[in-house]
């Protein structure tokens, strides 16, 4: 029996770039399949028809919605703005401010496409115009998100803890996801799991010192962690704490305003806007396409608890995140479009 020819490093190559198309598209389909599922049970006995007459009827207030696009966008390149800070560290001189202000505008559309992408696209087209380690822009990313999440917890914290009440009805209403989360922290498999990535890890990271890819792969490693640590020795610490405080003000102003274009909620009060805006955010951290459906349920929900008709409050929750996406789709698609011209006889390191 003839022993068959070792695979050329090409055809290994192509094979592990299919591989990965594949799981993105994977992905891809079950993200968008739960959002949709999602959407088919929240929207199932909803009146279109009732929708389409207040779409005609001028009763939706689209030029504040418009605004709330905008607000939303300044939102988002503030958060370029921020990201900047963190490049710093490794990078001198420092990359444009257009350049990480639309990459991140373009990051929004791109994440449309597949989940997740626009992060990947902003890094990659950082790297290509600004000669940067795409390793240590990946790590500083992933510290700009773990911010976020502080800056989330604080506001979660901060907004919550006023509406015990409203809590305690809603966990009474939804049993099962109170029992998920107590049943997942005080089950010894999840800490069981934990130790065991962790011992993959290590194990991996032994094996990976015996061989040329192995010394490639703990660079890039090592450059992340670089990326990821760029916080320690940023400078203007405090601007970065101003942008912080911009970028989630902008994001509530962009929701807040949303209230005054319905006259279902324009009496709601920015108390219940805060609450709506940090039940929707925590929606959109569920593993669907743009938060789909996830978002619409956790805005329903807490509106219809908030004294608002079931119907008004899924029209509100359909009409503003379907503009809200497209409008920033369509931005991104600008700046997508704008930062190649903008950077035609750019070189950063000439």
């Amino acid at each position: 029996m003839e022993n068959k020819p070792p695979l050329a490093l090409e055809e290994i190559t192509s094979r592990e770039s299919i591989r990965r198309k594949k799981k993105r598209w994977i992905r891809l389909v079950v993200s968008l399949f739960l959002g949709l599922l999602l959407m088919v049970v929240i929207y199932r006995n909803f009146d279109f028809k009732q929708l389409a007459k207040e779409l005609h009827s001028g009763e939706i207030n689209w030029f504040i919605i418009g605004i709330s696009i905008l607000v939303e966008a300044l939102g988002n390149a503030l958060r370029g703005l921020r990201w900047r800070l963190q490049t710093i560290p490794f990078s001198s001189p420092a990359p444009r401010r257009r350049n990480t202000t639309l990459s991140v505008l373009g990051s929004y559309t791109m994440n449309l496409i597949f989940p997740r992408a626009g992060e990947v696209w902003r890094c990659a087209i950082i790297s290509r115009y600004e000669s940067l380690s795409i390793s240590k822009l990946f790590g500083s990313l992933l510290m700009d998100r773990f911010m976020d999440v502080i800056a989330l917890g604080v506001i979660v914290i901060g907004s919550l803890s006023g509406f015990s009440d409203f809590l305690g009805r809603y966990f009474s209403e939804h049993p099962d996801l109170y029992l998920k989360v107590s049943h997942l922290v005080s089950s010894p498999l999840f800490y069981l799991i934990l130790v065991a990535i962790g011992a993959l890890c290590y194990l991996a990271l032994r094996l990976l010192k015996k061989n040329k890819w192995g010394v490639k792969i703990r660079q890039s490693l090592r450059d992340i962690w670089e990326g990821l640590l760029s916080i320690r020795t940023m400078p203007h610490r405090g601007l970065f704490l101003l942008y912080t405080i911009g970028i989630w003000g902008c994001y509530f102003f962009a929701f807040y305003l949303t209230f005054f274009a319905f006259s279902f909620t324009q009496d709601l009060g920015i108390s219940i806007g805060l609450l709506a805006f940090v039940m929707g955010t925590l929606g959109v951290a569920a593993p669907v396409q743009s938060g789909i459906g996830a978002w619409h349920f956790m805005i329903i929900t807490t509106l219809v608890a908030m004294g608002v008709q079931r119907d008004s409050a899924a029209s509100f929750a359909l009409v503003i995140h379907t503009s809200q996406t497209l409008g920033s789709a369509l931005i991104g698609l600008i700046a997508i479009l704008v930062i190649p011209l903008l950077n035609r006889n750019y070189n950063r390191i000439r």
